[in-house]
């Protein structure tokens, strides 16, 4: 039903004559020679008695809006058009919530589906990145950590004792990556992190927390095979297609350094568990004792209930669960030859004594 009404606006120069109608929860006003315009109910103003009043915000830059009265001269037409539209703004849903719902499914599928498609799409891209690229990208979030946690040089022999383990592990892989390893100094933090670039950084709370060279030695196994099938560069490139997803659609401002962006960069369970399994090959290719490893693991699972809100559980926390990665392991006997001898596993342990540490230092490469 179509009503006849006069329309009064702030840059009209007089009243238009118009046809009023309602379609669902719009009200459709159409002057002559005019396109119609639908004014959703919801938003139409009831506070003058004898009009309705709208605000249609203008398009453009300027961001102006128009303010529309609408008048009816019969005062039945008006009071039997405002019943229609009071009764409109009591609905729970408005007309746009149709459209907003459609929208919202369509961005949730969308999302769903990336989620989904992107850690497929992301290997081949993070396969074509080239090496001098990876390893800049390593260089630079190592020189943001060593701001934070000076590097441990050690006693005498203390680093080398250290390449030599990396070394060991290697050895076996003929075609392996070039690796170097370095202790930070950050008491507690029971962590070790492999970087693009085939950077390995132990922090020196994992090496206090250490009981043996063995143990030292699994995490480092693990550790480079994360670096074996490049899961930083990997992981950094799936992480990354996600946070821009985040900024497309919340708009949210993605900030903060490389390092945080690595060590925000957690990888899936099968990375680790891929990890693990090198870690195993490694050690067994080095003659190394998987029992350190498996140790390591099963001291940690019978704390996890008293650590978890402690620094000792962030090394675990995005690793499958230490029970299964202990199921895992068929241990094996001990190294042969050991790892390190007693003296060489304690002076590996000075390697962050006070006067040991600088904010830097020369890379070793390790083959």
């Amino acid at each position: 039903m179509e009503y006849s009404g006069r329309l009064y606006g702030d840059r009209e120069g007089a009243a238009l004559p118009v046809t009023v109608r309602i379609a669902g929860n719009y009200m459709v006003v159409t002057a002559p020679g005019r396109a119609p315009m639908r004014w959703r109910l919801s938003r139409i103003l009831l506070t003058d008695p004898n009009a309705f009043i709208y605000e249609e915000e203008k398009r453009g830059d300027t961001g102006e809006k128009h303010r529309y009265h609408l008048r009816f001269a019969d005062p039945g037409t008006f009071e039997h058009v405002r019943a229609q539209v009071a009764s409109a703004k009591l609905l729970p849903r408005d007309s746009g919530t149709r459209e907003n719902f459609i929208w919202l499914v369509a961005g949730v599928a969308f999302i769903a589906l990336f989620w989904w498609c992107w850690p497929y799409l992301s290997d081949p891209i993070s396969a074509h990145i080239p090496a001098s690229a990876e390893a800049a990208l390593g260089t630079m979030a190592l020189s943001e950590m060593e701001e934070k946690a000076p590097r441990c040089t050690g006693a005498p022999g203390a680093q080398g004792l250290l390449d030599g383990i990396a070394a060991r592990l290697l050895a076996s892989r003929k075609d392996g990556p070039q690796v170097d390893v370095r202790v930070l100094y950050a008491p507690g933090t029971v962590n070790a992190m492999a970087l693009p670039g085939g950077h390995l950084v132990i922090y020196s709370g994992l090496v206090d927390a250490a009981e043996s060279p063995d143990e030292l030695a699994g995490v480092m196994a693990h550790e480079l095979g994360h670096v074996i099938h490049r899961h930083p560069i990997r992981g950094m490139v799936r992480n990354s297609g996600f946070s821009l997803l985040m900024r497309m659609l919340f708009g949210s401002h993605i900030s903060g350094s490389i390092t945080r962006s690595l060590l925000t960069n957690i990888y899936s369970r099968d990375f680790e568990r891929q990890a693990d399994a090198e870690g195993l090959l490694l050690l067994k290719d080095a003659h190394i004792g998987n029992g350190g490893f498996a140790q390591f693991f099963a001291r940690l699972e019978a704390k996890q209930s008293s650590f978890e809100g402690s620094p000792l559980f962030v090394y675990f926390t995005d690793h499958p669960a230490l029970s299964e990665r202990r199921a895992a392991i068929t241990l094996s006997g001990p190294s042969v030859p050991p790892v390190t001898t007693e003296a060489e596993w304690q002076a590996l342990r000075q390697i962050c004594a006070p006067e040991a540490r600088e904010a830097g230092g020369h890379v070793r490469k390790i083959r």
